[in-house]
């Protein structure tokens, strides 16, 4: 399969950025009055961790987040939400689905989701939405899939407190700020143009692989019902699929009912 070579390919390139993360990490030891060994021991776990928690992740499902649990503006769910989401949880769960470890809520009106690793985001407005069960189901075939295992990988190959730290300066404008630290924080890989394009002819492909999942899971009419009705208005032309993530839902309404 191509993610493999893909992701390795990526853990090559990021080895620019652990030797700034080990030259800026042994320098703040040394100024801080550390010996040298232990200066360079420390400044090679700081410089290193990332693609070991990214390794973990791809290889062995680390679970985990809570960077991004703040980045997105997440939050924990209300007892009514736990309600509502967990009884379609359990329904899936009795249909053998392949269920989250845990799932917060982004107060957002659009009917959506998202996952990343093992953990699924859950925005506001698709919450008592009739098509819960049906986005639910395909986001159960990412992780099912290991889908959001690889996204979790790739996101975890930035060093998570710089990622953090970097995102929040974006925010607030700050962003040649942001660009300079990146440049310790690393991440940049697969984003870069050709291997951004890579990941997301991949992720496409995942897309139709989570439609199939629910598809056995039962609830194919209701996901093309999703679709119809909030994707597919939205569709425009992407000339050479630059960027796109998801298949036009045409294409997924297609195979859904083909």
């Amino acid at each position: 399969m191509i993610t493999l070579p893909l992701y390795l390919f990526c853990l090559g390139l990021e080895l620019v950025h652990v030797l700034m993360r080990f030259l800026v990490a042994y320098g703040i030891a040394r100024v801080l009055g550390v010996a040298e060994d232990p200066a360079a021991w420390i400044a090679g776990g700081v410089a290193f961790l990332p693609l070991v928690l990214s390794l973990a992740t791809y290889f062995f499902r680390l679970p985990g987040g809570w960077g991004l649990f703040w980045e997105l503006g997440a939050r924990r769910p209300s007892q009514r939400e736990k309600e509502a989401v967990n009884s379609v949880i359990n329904e899936l769960r009795r249909r053998g689905a392949k269920t989250p470890t845990t799932w917060f809520v982004i107060d957002d009106p659009v009917p959506n989701a998202q996952t990343l690793g093992r953990t699924i985001y859950i925005n506001r407005g698709m919450i008592g939405h009739p098509s819960l069960d049906a986005t639910l189901a395909h986001e159960c075939g990412h992780i099912a899939t290991r889908t959001g295992d690889r996204l979790l990988a790739l996101v975890r190959l930035e060093l998570a407190g710089l990622r953090v730290t970097r995102v929040y300066l974006e925010t607030e404008g700050w962003m040649i700020t942001a660009k300079v630290l990146r440049v310790v924080s690393g991440g940049v890989s697969w984003e870069l143009p050709i291997i951004r394009a890579l990941w997301a002819a991949y992720l496409r492909r995942a897309e139709h692989a989570g439609d199939r999942y629910a598809n056995r899971l039962g609830y194919s009419y209701e996901l093309v019902e999703y679709l119809d009705v909030y994707e597919r208005p939205l569709d425009g032309a992407t000339p050479f699929r630059r960027g796109r993530s998801h298949p036009y839902a045409e294409q997924r309404i297609g195979r859904l009912l083909g």
